[in-house]
């Protein structure tokens, strides 16, 4: 709520000229030194008042009713060419508690609903201090830029069940305190580049049950903050999220995408891919995953996608060169329907020994150590095996010759007797 204070002007125990007193908030009197509090309502009220009665000449009967009630006097000659510019502009001037025409709202205005009213375009005059604003259910077909300008305290904004098909780019840049946005079952077919500026804020963003098809590259360009994103029940056949903070692929992510064709998450900041995350992909042509943070993936979080053939680009990521590198990639590359296209570009990030060389010059080497010790694993299990045999031989063969020993010697001591 805008004050006097913020305006910058001080008020004035004694002045000449006009003078006329202002009511503070809490019903009480402003003591000496208090900081007036006058809201702008309040002040275009005010100063309407004070000027229909200086203009009948009634003025000093006014103040001396003021003056009463022991309030602090205001020059008014600068304060009223300010106040009058301020409530000619202002869209809530005296109808501050008003709730945009057919809305309901609370006692505070911050949560204001407006759905199923019928309205085919966002209302004007809605209060600056709401936080949750429903517009769904009405027969919205346009967000044009600036339509939500004086929203700032906006968190919650609900636009589903509308015709919205245009979403103009800027269309919630004011909205920078928003959490949540709601635009499912309505008719947008496409998104542009513009679309999340200044939602940088966003927690979730529901869009499904819609008409997109295309998604371009600088949608979801400024959603630093999201966790929720509803793409299900569209048409998408190209998903573009490149240049995002996206750090985890989860299995399911892409479980309402079944149609698509193109995946473009290159540029992200993307080290791990579970093995479900891509299994929906039933149509998938390309999946661009460049650029990102990889180190290591399965075998099977590739051959879980069914589509009859797939393209997978995946340089520039910090690859660790070890045997089990060499064997997945081997089997992926035996894999008739999974198609590397970039696999002679692919670069050790690790170990540091193999940094920055292409994997596809060293795989042959990289299960040689490992084959070296499974071999002199395997000789040294054969080698004890080999002698806990021959031990075993040994030990059953002492008995039997010291009891031939025993039993040649027993004659002879017959004989002697």
């Amino acid at each position: 709520m805008l004050s006097v204070a913020h305006l910058g002007l001080a008020p004035e125990r004694e002045s000449s000229g006009r003078k006329c007193a202002v009511p503070v908030n809490d019903g009480g009197t402003a003591g000496k030194g208090d900081a007036p509090s006058l809201t702008l309502t309040g002040a275009c009220l005010h100063l309407g008042l004070v000027s229909l009665l200086s203009d009948m000449g009634t003025e000093s009967a006014l103040s001396a009713v003021y003056s009463s009630n022991r309030v602090w006097q205001y020059k008014m000659v600068s304060l009223s060419s300010w106040l009058l510019v301020l409530c000619a502009v202002s869209p809530w001037g005296v109808a501050q508690q008003s709730c945009g025409g057919a809305c309901e709202c609370t006692a505070a205005i911050k949560f204001l609903n407006c759905s199923g009213r019928g309205f085919v375009s966002v209302a004007r005059d809605l209060p600056p201090d709401t936080e949750h604003l429903d517009l769904s259910g009405n027969g919205l077909v346009r967000l044009h830029r600036g339509g939500f300008w004086l929203l700032w305290n906006l968190r919650v904004l609900l636009l589903n069940d509308n015709n919205i098909s245009v979403v103009s780019d800027g269309a919630f840049s004011p909205l920078e305190s928003l959490r949540r946005l709601d635009l499912s079952r309505n008719r947008i077919s496409a998104l542009g580049d513009g679309f999340s500026t200044g939602l940088g804020s966003l927690r979730e963003l529901l869009l499904s049950q819609n008409r997109l098809g295309l998604l371009a590259g600088g949608s979801f360009l400024h959603l630093h903050g999201l966790r929720t994103l509803d793409l299900s029940a569209n048409r998408i056949v190209s998903l573009d999220l490149q240049g995002n903070r996206l750090r985890s692929l989860p299995s399911g992510v892409f479980s309402s995408l079944r149609s698509l064709e193109v995946l473009d998450l290159r540029a992200n900041r993307i080290g791990r891919v579970e093995e479900g995350a891509l299994s929906p992909l039933a149509s998938l042509a390309l999946l661009d995953l460049s650029r990102n943070a990889l180190s290591a993936v399965g075998f099977r979080t590739f051959l879980s996608m069914r589509a009859h053939s797939t393209h997978i680009l995946l340089r520039q990521n910090p690859w660790r060169c070890d045997c089990d590198a060499q064997r997945v990639f081997g089997k992926l590359r035996a894999v008739g329907r999974i198609f590397l296209d970039d696999y002679a570009n692919l670069s050790c990030g690790e170990p540091p020994e193999l940094r920055d060389q292409r994997l596809g010059q060293v795989d042959g080497e990289l299960c040689v150590a490992e084959t070296v010790t499974v071999l002199v694993l395997i000789a040294t299990v054969v080698v004890t095996v080999l002698a806990a045999v021959v031990m075993a031989e040994r030990n059953k063969r002492r008995p039997a010759d010291k009891r031939g020993g025993e039993e040649g010697s027993g004659p002879e001591e017959c004989a002697a007797d």
